[in-house]
């Protein structure tokens, strides 16, 4: 470092102003130095500070869009989280606290503490300690793809890699605590290019299902009919590409299907009675014109194809589907038939499901899924898989708050044990009852020329169902779920949900030591009445920590023996039994 180097430093230091204020020689000195590192090319103080406001408006008027465009940037981000601006779905106490506090404005740079996914998994699994994360910038950071193609935008990284968010599915009466993870900013994906081949549903979309079907049994009367369509020979080459260039896919045909199907939906269909009705038979003085008139409302369906192998080996495409259309029994044959007609494939097979509740878990199981797992073989299949009308779509969670995550993890695994633990004696006996129900099944298939046995089996059958209906309802009767293989998420059902969530996250913070700290709302005041409304909880959990962790330290330092000296020892004690037996024969 050379002495123009030192004294422009050493300007940099300290401004002119300060330095007039300063004594004379010292004064002398600095502002030498300032002049002399061509910090400052005049002395005027007066002449710098209009400097320096004229750049600080210039900087103003130069930044003004890219703020803007770190708003929209933020805006956005919530959208795509469901953020709910104040909470307004919440209700309870800790809703009315989001929705009374303002919220705290964004830090706008500096350097915060981030979870790798490495370090989120490593807390997970060591329920005692922190791990120390890694750091990253935050803030409104410029993003570095744009900034490599001289597009200046700036875009807002959270605080945190994993927050703790606050959610509320209202239709569902569902509130949970779910981790969620924020990886860093990467490349873009390669775009996917030519035909799309599935094997199998995947977990995700099987969770689709199950919960689009629960959504339209609380809100919109369940799904009423299963319908199964098939494909005849010509549609079942074109699918499987066997007829040259003439191909199409399941979905294209679906759709086909469903856009006629919903049109005789919406207007309703005509027949002649003694052509079509079953219940009249072929009686050719009845041709009376039936009308059935259309329903009025949304069209709610789900569709999942699959294609296993036959008898013979051959792939056989089908579709199973579910409908909320049903009709009165005496138009069920015309019905029927004219789906059968607007299908124009093969078959259509309807059976109307009897508990709609469960109507996801009927297709689910028609497909082998929930039997089978990811061992199914539901068969490659060209395009879409699966379907979900929109309007049958479970709408997605409401974020409600964020907050740290700090040792929520180890508190859900602690909550998780302590639920598997109540929930496995009944665990045990749907399981003995399961396996009862499987075992009558086999004996009604060995016996069915016997109608007394198949009678009473049918009886116990029955008596089985109801029994494991029950058990289940009792293994949800808490209204809680967590589990000690997914400690990412916590949560609570019923009316009561609101409730137990706030209930929760106070015991949290007040007997577990969680931090409650989030950047939207201020709760100093709610966490300082917590911990000390739980205090004496608080010393009893530090102190069971303190023992376990003083037990795991005297057994490193313990001298364990070697196998070599336990396997001397076993043969010395042999010996000496061996010398007594001789000794006492």
């Amino acid at each position: 470092m050379n002495d123009q180097d030192l004294t422009y430093l050493v300007g940099f230091k300290q401004s002119a102003t300060k330095t007039i204020q300063q004594n004379d020689h010292y004064q002398e000195l600095t502002h030498a130095a300032q002049i002399k590192g061509g910090f400052f090319n005049a002395c005027d103080s007066e002449a710098i500070n209009r400097q320096l406001n004229v750049k600080a408006q210039l900087h103003r008027a130069k930044t003004m869009t890219s703020a803007k465009q770190g708003r929209e940037a933020l805006s956005e981000a919530k959208k795509q989280l469901g953020l709910s601006n104040g909470a307004k779905v919440r209700h309870g106490s800790m809703a009315e606290r989001f929705q009374n506090q303002s919220r705290r404005s964004i830090p706008t740079g500096g350097t915060v503490v981030e979870l790798s996914r490495d370090g989120l998994h490593a807390v997970a699994d060591a329920p005692l300690s922190y791990i120390q994360p890694q750091q990253m910038q935050s803030g409104w950071v410029m993003n570095p793809d744009q900034k490599k193609s001289n597009r200046h935008r700036l875009e807002y990284v959270p605080q945190n890699g994993a927050s703790l968010y606050l959610m509320r599915r209202e239709w569902s009466q569902q509130t949970k605590l779910q981790l969620v993870f924020r990886p860093s900013p990467s490349d873009a994906p390669d775009v996917n290019t030519g035909d799309r081949y599935t094997e199998q549903l995947t977990t995700r979309a099987v969770k689709k299902i199950f919960e689009s079907g629960a959504y339209v049994a609380a809100c919109h009367g369940g799904f009423t009919t299963f319908l199964t369509l098939t494909f005849d020979e010509a549609q079942r080459a074109k699918i499987l590409g066997e007829s040259g260039e003439d191909k199409i896919t399941i979905g294209s045909e679906i759709s086909r299907f469903l856009d006629g199907a919903k049109k005789v939906y919406e207007r309703g269909f005509e027949y002649t009675a003694g052509e079509s009705n079953g219940l009249q038979g072929e009686i050719e003085a009845a041709q009376d014109i039936v009308k059935v008139e259309g329903i009025e409302g949304d069209f709610h369906y789900i569709w999942v194809a699959e294609c296993p192998a036959n008898e013979d080996g051959e792939p056989n495409p089908h579709v199973h589907m579910l409908l909320n259309w049903q009709v009165e029994p005496e138009h069920f044959q015309a019905w029927s038939k004219r789906l059968e007609k607007i299908w124009g494939h093969g078959f259509a097979h309807l059976e109307r499901i009897k508990f709609k509740e469960a109507a996801s878990g009927y297709l689910i199981k028609a497909i082998g899924y929930a039997a089978k797992g990811n061992n199914a073989n539901q068969g490659i299949i060209r395009g879409n898989r699966y379907n979900i009308a929109r309007c049958s779509r479970a709408p997605a969670w409401e974020v409600l708050a964020s907050f740290d995550v700090d040792n929520m993890t180890s508190i859900i695994k602690e909550c998780g044990y302590k639920l598997e633990q109540w929930r496995k004696p009944m665990a045990r006996e749907l399981r003995r009852k399961q396996t009862k129900k499987d075992q009558a099944i086999k004996a009604m298939a060995v016996n069915k020329d016997n109608q007394q046995t198949q009678y009473r089996l049918k009886n116990l059958i029955a008596k089985l169902d109801s029994e494991m209906r029950d058990c289940r309802q009792a293994m949800k009767s808490r209204g809680v779920y967590a589990d000690t293989k997914n400690t990412f998420a916590i949560t609570f059902e019923g009316e009561e949900a609101n409730t137990k969530a706030d209930t929760f996250m106070e015991w949290a913070a007040g007997a577990r030591g969680w931090s409650m700290k989030s950047d939207e709302f201020d709760l100093s005041d709610l966490r300082e009445h917590v911990q000390a409304q739980y205090q004496s909880e608080f010393d009893h959990w530090q102190y069971k920590q303190a023992y376990w962790r003083g037990l795991l330290a005297d057994a490193a330092n313990m001298n364990w023996k070697s196998e070599e000296e336990i396997e001397a020892l076993k043969s010395l004690h042999w010996s000496y039994y061996e010398d007594d037996t001789r000794l006492y024969a």
